[in-house]
């Protein structure tokens, strides 16, 4: 039930990805708009894993230790949410469940690093302008 869906939000954050991938060296605006529909996408499918989980209850260890490095560039953690969620697509076919669950974990959290990234450029910005401004 939850197969198709899941895929599909995966392949709709792939798109939005990609999209966000060849904009990214020109337009901030487009940047951050792809990135926040990826990251739309990305929370849909993880809610989708997470309702296919049988003890809900029960922490998943691999969670706390998937974050990526802190001085990741944008372009870099792109690269790397798309492949992981390359993987994600590969193991969902296989039915590895809780491997494409790892997977999107993964990609979210590369993706949670861009918009972190983008809102830090985007404060520090508008110090600037606000000290020129003084």
């Amino acid at each position: 039930m939850y197969e198709e869906k899941i895929s599909n939000a995966i392949n709709s954050a792939l798109k939005y990805l990609d999209k966000s991938i060849k904009v990214s060296s020109r337009s901030e605006k487009e940047l951050e708009h792809g990135v926040w529909d990826t990251s739309s996408e990305l929370e849909y499918a993880l809610l989708l894993f997470s309702l296919t989980q049988k003890n809900p209850g029960i922490k998943l260890s691999w969670k706390t230790g998937l974050n990526p490095k802190k001085d990741i560039e944008n372009e870099q953690a792109l690269m790397e949410a798309k492949k992981a969620l390359k993987e994600a697509r590969k193991h969902l076919k296989n039915k590895g469940w809780e491997e494409a669950y790892r997977a999107t974990w993964t990609a979210r959290n590369y993706i949670f690093k861009v918009q972190e990234n983008l809102e830090k450029e985007r404060k520090r910005r508008l110090k600037e302008k606000t000290s020129q401004k003084s």
